[in-house]
């Protein structure tokens, strides 16, 4: 058989009919060591399979087998099942007539797949092309065909390791214990009484106050004049995934934990969690960065504000709010701005894509106040000044409007970076909040291009990543791209967060993904990353009890 027609075999074989190599080369005629050979050496590390592999006399007994290897889970090691009992037991117990290679093929992917997860490359500075597919050679590998490239270990398998760490340490220079890791939480949420704008705003507002309904549909939404409508169960999602995530959406309040806006229940769930203190946000008030009525909008912030200023009151020192700043008046947004430092809110969030770029010389009052109060200004996602009404797109626009997000971010940043903003304003702090960071590096890469080309005018005297590594931070759950670029941008400026109570949020497992996130990086910049460069930024006391 010729190496071409021997190699579509293959692939077929193994990405469509799911046959083992005994098979493939019975069925074929050949000798099965020149298919071992060439499955090893033409199916790459990160090809990928167009759709799950046919199984015809194994699907059926799939559910079976999981559910044998999940009650091992719960079995001393000695007493759990080998791949031969499992198949011993399935015809007898279950009428299976296949063979056995399928069955301990399948059982050792499982397995295999139980134990492991994605970690990228820590990469010295120049040498960021390497794939990120590749495990570092510290790493414990799986039994499988190895080579080298570029002088590393590669794993065959797509781009996955064995964990080299149980949830209790974490690799880098030297293993730190995680029981002993201070962890800040840079961006979690409150969730807003659901009639607070009907009961505290001013009555000439009360008609047109945002509230929560039940549409006809049965979903219950964050409803606001001009169309708003926002999922209200996503804000209190925390922990569910799935098939549980998507039942979920269909539930009201009585599914959310109370800590969202009882302050006394808000230090139990940071307890559960592992978290130190939180800078907390809005949830209902997110999509009201839409409301078109300045005055209407200036006054669901101040409610909002204010309802929040008491609910931090109760535990200051792990209760850090960032107030809602409405920049249609700017007179008006110095003097909230002020008003809310004095109440104890110790940060403020603008729109993250305004109607009037951020380059314009209007709100040079508000980068003035803000430097001069040193308050961080955060462009967090899903606060265009766009109106927000999720339940107007078709499936595909809702997965391409998470991109829109933080894209709108990317352009309002590239404004202020280009357009002189923190030239002028070189002690304004500002954040990217749950925009996750992977991009940031590339990001100021291309901005820097830009501006050695000359593109556009009036340029500031630095490059923007100068304007960045001075004066931007950033914040994200789950990017483990993200942390491993941090040698070229972000050790200094990134910021762990949970996201708590909402749908994307990393509780009550959030220790376990700082693991899995940071499993390549050094223990100082880990300490950085997750809680360091929040107290410094926020002026958060380090070493807090977590009982207070």
């Amino acid at each position: 058989m010729k190496g071409v027609e021997l190699y579509g075999q293959v692939r077929r074989a193994v990405y469509v009919e799911g046959l083992s190599q005994a098979k493939q080369a019975g069925d074929s005629g050949s000798i099965q060591e020149q298919w071992r050979r060439c499955w090893r050496s033409l199916c790459r590390w990160d090809d990928r399979r167009s759709g799950p592999p046919a199984r015809p006399k194994l699907d059926p007994f799939v559910g079976i087998i999981d559910r044998i290897l999940e009650e091992d889970k719960a079995r001393p090691a000695k007493q759990q099942h080998t791949s031969r009992r499992i198949f011993e037991r399935l015809p007898d117990e279950h009428g299976y007539s296949g063979g056995i290679t399928i069955v301990k093929d399948y059982v050792h992917e499982r397995r295999q797949r139980s134990r492991e997860m994605f970690v990228p490359l820590r990469h010295d500075p120049g040498h960021a092309q390497v794939d990120f597919g590749e495990a570092l050679p510290t790493m414990v590998m799986a039994a499988r065909p190895k080579g080298v490239i570029r002088g590393l270990t590669r794993k065959r398998r797509a781009g996955v390791c064995r964990p080299a760490f149980d949830n209790d340490t974490v690799p880098g220079q030297g293993e730190i214990a995680m029981e002993n890791l201070r962890v800040i939480s840079a961006d979690s949420h409150v969730v807003e009484p659901a009639d607070l704008w009907e009961t505290r705003l001013d009555r000439k507002y009360r008609d047109q106050a945002p509230k929560v309904i039940r549409t006809d549909s049965g979903r219950w939404v964050i409803a606001a004049p001009g169309g708003i409508a926002f999922p209200a169960a996503a804000m209190f999602a925390a922990g569910k995934r799935g098939e549980e995530l998507r039942a979920h959406m269909g539930k009201g309040y009585e599914a959310s934990r109370p800590s969202g806006w009882d302050p006394t229940q808000r230090a139990q769930d940071q307890d559960i969690d592992g978290v130190l203190a939180e800078v907390l946000y809005t949830s209902n008030g997110l999509p009201l960065f839409g409301l078109e009525d300045a005055e209407l909008q200036n006054a669901c912030f101040r409610v909002f504000n204010d309802w929040l200023a008491e609910y931090c009151a109760v535990n200051p020192k792990r209760l850090l709010g960032t107030a809602l700043i409405s920049l249609k008046d700017i007179p008006a947004s110095v003097a909230e701005l002020e008003r809310c430092v004095k109440s104890g809110l110790r940060g403020a969030m603008i729109a993250n894509h305004p109607q009037e770029p951020y380059d314009s010389p209007i709100y040079f009052p508000f980068w003035q106040a803000a430097s001069e109060l040193g308050v961080p200004i955060s462009l967090h996602i899903i606060t265009s000044s766009k109106k927000q009404n999720l339940g107007s797109f078709s499936n595909s626009g809702t997965i391409t409007l998470q991109i829109e997000y933080v894209f709108e971010t990317q352009c309002s940043l590239a404004r202020m970076l280009m357009g002189g903003v923190l030239e002028r304003f070189p002690k304004l702090k500002l954040i990217s909040t749950e925009n996750d960071i992977g991009w940031i590096p590339y990001f100021l890469y291309r901005l820097d291009h830009n501006y050695d080309l000359g593109a556009g005018r009036d340029l500031p005297p630095h490059k923007p990543s100068v304007y960045a590594r001075r004066q931007l931070w950033a914040t994200f759950q789950d990017d483990p791209c993200g942390v491993a670029l941090h040698k070229f941008f972000g050790e200094d400026s990134f910021m762990w967060a949970s996201d708590f109570p909402h749908s994307d949020s990393t509780w009550p497992n959030s220790r376990a993904v700082i693991a899995q996130n940071f499993a390549s990086i050094p223990q100082p910049v880990l300490q950085k990353i997750v809680a360091d460069n929040a107290a410094r930024l926020y002026g958060i006391e380090l070493n807090l009890s977590a009982a207070a």
